[in-house]
């Protein structure tokens, strides 16, 4: 998908004892965010749990902003989802009738955060 998604991408830094997200406040694809994230960081987040989903609330992103997660198909097996960092998706927050066949999800939380992933 060639256009840009609204002013956020997040990033995470898996460490033995929790996940950092960083704030970007730039305009990018999936593709730049991804590139960004992986020459001045580590790669785009994964979101994995509740824990994961407080932490994104902490930041106090306005809700009528995108955020662009480091999800994406598995090359070898395209019905499964890996994070950027290679990890297996083994919890999903889909929004009702996802994911689509293409590559742009929706998840769904109980309560209204940003939620567009572009792959």
């Amino acid at each position: 998908m060639a256009q840009n998604l609204q002013l956020l991408l997040l990033l995470g830094t898996i460490s033995a004892v929790r996940t950092k997200y960083v704030y970007v406040e730039q305009k990018k694809t999936w593709l730049e965010a991804l590139s960004v994230c992986e020459r001045d960081y580590t790669t785009l987040a994964p979101v994995n749990n509740e824990h994961d989903i407080d932490l994104l609330r902490e930041l106090g992103v306005s809700t009528s902003e995108y955020i662009l997660f480091g999800l994406q198909r598995n090359r070898a097996d395209t019905s499964k989802w890996i994070w950027s960092g290679g990890g297996e998706v083994t919890r999903f927050f889909w929004d009702e009738n996802q994911p689509k066949p293409s590559d742009v999800v929706k998840p769904s939380y109980d309560d209204p955060l940003p939620r567009i992933m572009e792959l």
